[in-house]
């Protein structure tokens, strides 16, 4: 399995994350903050299947420009899997004729389809092109799934937007080929507050991750640090965790199995 970060824009450095997507295989996209803008339009024809975390702007703000460019003669409609409150939150302020066209009027008086919205329930799985992507319920603002992403070789968890919580890190624990795990750190221990205000992790969260795992721990990919941010946070995990980590770097592949 092969993992493709994609870069948030020019003015943000590679190990900062300001909007999230990875594309696994070329054909599946985990979010979609940059899947429209920072990807070439042949590999987005690639993509058939985008799995959304939740309905946050850094996480989806894209997908209008990725529908927009998609090329409906040659490639098949696109499917996207959320939770049900991230598909009415899209449809409510997003695609709303104000902010951007209802393509679900256009659909009803045109009979022209540019994606297809399938609710992912907690636990749900779905099978695109030889992976299976399980959702995950996360405890955020709003209703957001982290994704158990699984083939042949490997198997690789998806943790972003989310406070440390003990129901996800069992779910985790208790999988025998765990991988990799791309995980969330955002804020600095001394915005402890803001964290718990965003229900974001700190450096003192992924301590507890890492002492609290039972066995060998797997690959760990820090993501979701915000560039102004990421040196202190960087600082803070080196002092604090005593197993090895990795920085997220957009515009990389990673490789897993």
């Amino acid at each position: 399995m092969y993992v493709d970060v994609i870069c948030s824009g020019d003015a943000v450095p590679r190990n900062g994350q300001l909007l999230s997507t990875c594309i696994i295989n070329e054909h599946i996209a985990i979010d979609a903050g940059a899947l429209g803008t920072m990807v070439p339009a042949a590999t987005q024809d690639r993509v058939s299947d985008i799995f959304l975390s939740h309905c946050h702007m850094d996480h989806v703000m894209s997908l209008p420009f990725f529908l927009e460019q998609r090329d409906l003669v040659k490639n098949a409609v696109p499917t996207i899997h959320a939770h049900a409150a991230c598909i009415d939150a899209l449809h409510k302020h997003f695609f709303n004729d104000l902010i951007w066209p209802d393509l679900g009027r256009i659909e009803r008086e045109e009979g022209v389809q540019f994606c297809r919205f399938e609710d992912l329930a907690v636990g749900a799985t779905a099978t695109c092109h030889g992976v299976q992507v399980t959702s995950l319920q996360l405890s955020h603002t709003v209703p957001t799934f982290g994704f158990l992403v699984s083939d042949s070789s490997a198997v690789v968890a998806f943790i972003s937007d989310t406070e440390y919580s003990p129901s996800w890190v069992q779910v985790l624990n208790r999988l025998p080929k765990l991988t990799g795990v791309f995980l969330e750190c955002t804020f600095p221990t001394r915005l402890q507050w803001l964290a718990e205000k965003s229900k974001h992790m700190t450096p003192d969260d992924t301590a507890r991750f890492m002492r609290q795992w039972d066995g060998d721990l797997p690959r760990i990919i820090i993501n979701h640090a915000k560039p102004n941010l990421l040196s202190e946070v960087q600082s803070e995990l080196e002092a604090a965790l005593d197993g090895p980590f990795e920085m997220l770097k957009t515009g990389q592949r990673y490789e897993f199995g």
